[in-house]
């Protein structure tokens, strides 16, 4: 499914820069409608995180300059993990966040200098540049790490 998503935010790209240097103007629409399939996901990723013997909870971020704009973070509840018997916090294991790096969009500010042929001075305008971002999905549990000394 990633790869798919890379795909296609390369292409769309690759047009737009294409379209672009020949001086047509490309408008980008996103839809922001949640499909059916994100919001089972939504769902049963709440649960599989109340289930877990490392739970964790979503914090929200929000970008206007980013595409997606809004990403929800993982957040560990528990330094330990729980015992599977009584539920209690066992700390001789711990929990810790499991990352995941998905690409995004940036919105940036394009340097223009000068007018435009009107005479008038330019507007300002916007590029969209593809990047990474490392986001928190879920914890799971580990033996803790021990330095010798």
């Amino acid at each position: 499914m990633l790869w798919a998503i890379r795909a296609v935010l390369a292409l769309g790209l690759l047009m737009a820069s294409h379209s672009a240097r020949k001086g047509r103007r490309v408008l980008v629409e996103l839809e922001r409608g949640i499909s059916q399939r994100e919001r089972f996901f939504s769902i049963s990723s709440s649960r599989s995180a109340n289930m877990s013997l490392s739970p964790w909870t979503y914090r929200d971020t929000f970008d206007l300059s980013r595409v997606p704009n809004r990403i929800f973070h993982a957040h560990c509840l528990t330094s330990g993990c729980l015992t599977v018997q009584n539920g209690e916090e066992d700390m001789s294991l711990e929990a810790k966040p499991i990352y995941y790096q998905f690409p995004v969009l940036r919105k940036v500010q394009k340097r223009q200098n000068g007018v435009n042929s009107g005479g008038r001075k330019r507007g300002r305008t916007f590029v969209f540049r593809l990047g990474i971002e490392t986001v928190a999905v879920g914890c799971t549990c580990v033996k803790p790490s021990m330095v010798l000394q």
